[in-house]
C-alpha cells in the first residue's frame, strides 16, 4: 500500500498533467476508481506519455498549425512558393493561385505595388510564365471551362492558344492542342494570324495614331509589346496594343 506521501505527489503530478485540481483528482479517484491508487498510476502513465510526447514534437506541432492561422493570402503566397518549382507537374494549382493572388491583389499585403513585381522580386519563375498561367485560368473561366475539359494538355501549349480560344472554335483547338506537338501547333496558329492579319490590312482602313514617350517609358511600353506579340504569335505592333488594351478593359468588367 502506498503511503500518503505518496499517494499525494501521484496526485499533485497527476492533477497537473491532467489539469486537475488536487480535490478533483482526490475525488475523481473516489468516484471512477473505487480508491485504486494502481489505476491512478496507470492513468498517470498514460498522461505522462502523452505530455512527452506532446512537448517532444511541440514544434513540429507549431509548424504544422501555423497554416490555421495564417489569413488566406499568406496561404496562397506559401503555397505558390511549394508549387513553383514544379510547374509541369502542377501547372493548374499553379494558375489557380496565381490568378487568385492577382484579382484579390494579394501582392499589395506582400508589400509589392504590382504583381508583376511580386513576381519578379520573390518568385522563381519568369512574369511571363505567370502570365501564361494566369491567362489560361482567366480564359477558361470566361469560356465556363474547367481543368478536366482541357486536361493532358501541358501549360506551354494551353498558353499558346488560350488568347485564341472563344466559344466558337475552343472545342476545335483543344483537341489541336491534344493531338500536334508544340511546335505544329504554334506554326498552325501563327500562320491563321498571318491570314487573318492580311485580311484586316485588306479590308480595314488604318489610322495612324502617333504617341510621345520618355525613354524609360519607352521602355516600358516596348517591352509590353514584345511580350504581347510572343503571347499573341503576331509581329505587328499594332494587334499587340489591341490585344493589350482589350485584356485591359475586359479585366474592368471581370472585376
Amino acid at each position: 500500500m502506498l503511503t500518503n506521501n505518496k499517494e499525494k505527489a501521484i496526485g499533485i503530478a497527476f492533477s497537473y498533467l491532467m489539469g486537475l485540481s488536487d480535490d478533483e483528482f482526490y475525488k475523481g479517484l473516489d468516484e471512477h476508481n473505487n480508491g485504486d491508487i494502481a489505476q491512478a498510476l496507470t492513468e498517470l502513465g498514460v498522461a505522462k506519455y502523452e505530455w512527452d510526447l506532446y512537448v517532444k514534437n511541440k514544434e513540429t506541432n507549431k509548424i504544422e498549425n501555423k497554416e490555421l492561422f495564417m489569413t488566406r493570402a499568406e496561404q496562397v503566397r506559401q503555397q505558390i512558393k511549394e508549387l513553383q518549382n514544379s510547374l509541369n507537374e502542377n501547372y493548374m494549382a499553379l494558375a489557380n493561385l496565381l490568378y487568385e493572388a492577382w484579382v484579390e491583389r494579394y501582392y499589395l499585403e506582400y508589400g509589392y505595388s504590382s504583381l508583376y513585381e511580386y513576381i519578379e522580386t520573390e518568385l522563381d519563375i519568369k512574369p511571363r510564365k505567370a502570365a501564361y498561367l494566369i491567362s489560361i485560368k482567366k480564359k477558361l473561366l470566361k469560356l465556363g471551362l474547367d481543368w478536366q475539359d482541357v486536361e493532358g494538355i501541358g501549360w506551354r501549349k494551353l498558353g499558346c492558344i488560350s488568347s485564341h480560344l472563344n466559344q466558337d472554335n475552343y472545342k476545335e483547338l483543344i483537341e489541336k492542342a491534344k493531338n500536334l506537338s508544340l511546335r505544329e501547333l504554334s506554326a498552325e496558329l501563327s500562320q491563321s494570324v498571318a491570314d487573318t492579319d492580311q485580311e484586316s490590312k485588306e479590308e480595314t482602313h488604318k489610322i495612324r495614331m502617333t504617341i510621345m514617350l520618355d525613354k524609360d517609358s519607352m521602355g516600358i511600353v516596348q517591352t509590353a509589346l514584345d511580350e504581347a506579340k510572343h503571347i499573341w504569335n503576331t509581329q505587328s505592333n499594332s494587334e499587340a496594343l489591341k490585344n493589350i488594351c482589350y485584356e485591359w478593359f475586359m479585366s474592368l468588367e471581370d472585376n
